[in-house]
């Protein structure tokens, strides 16, 4: 069984390595590294994330094995490379988008590769759930990046770290203990990370470090719904979570101020991940207790009148 304690200290040590490392790599940088791109951010949570995935003794395999191998040899490298690049270099926005529709077409079908859900038997319905992977994957990441680049706020970033933590748990108690354990460190390093903006002295572009929180919480769910029985709704759902936080803050969008404020829209996102995360506990509840019950205790649930009777003279 997990260890609470345990798992909360390697959260914890994560989350102030990725502080730590994001703050370490502006200030040798300079202000460009954390100002108008986001090379530091990316760089530091990533180390970060690896560090905390080596605390777990989470291991990839090479070749990779299953899918939690290949997200983290092939669509974790990836995203981070996308948007290191787009980041140095600052890319063109039609060559950004091109890039990131290509790394979305192939996300999916990475993380399925080999698998029994690519089988030539469901090869419709494969083709059908690769492409609506793309397009969600494709949208969602165009338009977080898009908030990030014009409102420079870490609040996007907290959103996504409490999606990645709520999805880790949600894949935990669906018993794919490895795959939940692997979204924990990803979300205190985008956590620590997304302390280090907040705490910037000049508006910081987290542009980078939202790509690569997108990319690993779409990778995870995957992972989730097609090996660790996770439902399809939950996963959607978690997914489409953090778009919640850019709603507000969109201009075209007519909303009260106080909405606008980091902190509500946080709380906002959080509602429907606390709503999911209390109805998955209720249900491993209901599916576990049977099996920790112990042989006497169904005993005297099944035959309430022997037990009853058992002992009077």
């Amino acid at each position: 069984m997990p260890d609470p304690l345990f798992y909360g200290q390697t959260l914890l040590g994560t989350l102030l390595m990725g502080w730590l490392l994001v703050r370490i790599f502006a200030l040798r940088g300079g202000d460009s590294l954390l100002g108008e791109n986001t090379v530091a951010g990316v760089v530091g949570v990533t180390a970060a994330a690896v560090t905390g995935l080596a605390v777990l003794q989470i291991h990839f395999r090479l070749p990779p094995h299953n899918g939690l191998d290949r997200f983290l040899v092939i669509v974790l490298p990836m995203a981070c490379g996308i948007e290191l690049v787009a980041s140095w270099w600052r890319l063109s926005r039609t060559t950004e988008i091109i890039v990131r529709g290509l790394a979305s077409a192939t996300c999916g079908g990475v993380l399925l590769y080999g698998s029994v859900h690519l089988q030539p038997l469901s090869i419709v319905w494969s083709v059908v759930s690769l492409l609506l992977c793309a397009i969600g994957l494709g949208i969602v990441w165009e338009l977080l990046s898009q908030f990030s680049q014009r409102t420079r706020d870490a609040g996007m970033l907290f959103a996504l770290s409490l999606a990645l933590l709520c999805t880790g748990i949600l894949i935990m108690m669906a018993g794919y203990l490895n795959g939940g354990a692997a979204a924990l460190p990803l979300a205190a390093a985008l956590c620590g990370g997304a302390v280090a903006t907040y705490q910037s002295d000049r508006p910081a572009s987290t542009c980078g470090m939202t790509g690569l929180g997108i990319v690993a919480l779409f990778g995870l769910l995957v992972i989730g719904r097609y090996f660790g029985g996770l439902p399809t709704i939950t996963a959607v759902i978690v997914f489409l979570a953090p778009l919640l936080a850019w709603y507000p803050a969109n201009r075209m969008c007519k909303v009260p101020t106080i909405m606008q404020r980091p902190l509500v829209r946080l709380c906002v996102v959080a509602i429907p991940l606390a709503v999911i995360v209390w109805q998955a506990k209720k249900d491993f509840d209901r599916k576990m207790r049977p099996l920790l019950e112990g042989p006497v205790s169904r005993e005297r649930h099944e035959s309430p009148l022997l037990f009853s009777t058992r002992h009077k003279p």
